[in-house]
């Protein structure tokens, strides 16, 4: 949603915007997805990798991003916290793939998401 507010409303400033529903994703991988985030979520898709989640659109909005890469363990989720106006100047983490436990729910939904959108399969546009 930040990239609706940024782009169409000019608020925000010239805040960095992760996730602005561009791109293609398989309709497997949606359906995992949408089991990560019961509220919906955004979403940017490319050639080597995905990036899905929740960016912050007001000041104390949680930043919450998966970014699911070609090399499985080259992937990574970012977490933060907005402390400006419209969701600018995020503090921000960054936990590899490889840091959480092999059978965590987290890693189980990453490789499935992997699995989907890495693999040659129909993909659905949004």
């Amino acid at each position: 949603m930040k990239y609706r507010i940024c782009d169409y409303t000019g608020l925000g400033g010239n805040a960095e915007v992760y996730l602005d529903r561009q791109g293609a994703i398989p309709e497997d991988a949606i359906a995992e997805i949408v089991e990560i985030f019961d509220n919906g979520c955004d979403w940017h898709s490319e050639k080597d990798y995905i990036a899905f989640g929740i960016e912050p659109t007001y000041q104390f909005d949680k930043l919450y991003i998966f970014y699911v890469k070609r090399n499985i363990e080259d992937s990574f989720i970012l977490r933060g916290k907005a402390w400006g106006a419209y969701g600018t100047n995020v503090v921000k983490t960054i936990k590899k793939f490889s840091d959480y436990k092999y059978k965590s729910k987290l890693v189980k939904a990453i490789t499935r998401i992997h699995h989907y959108y890495f693999e040659e399969k129909e993909i659905v546009n949004n």
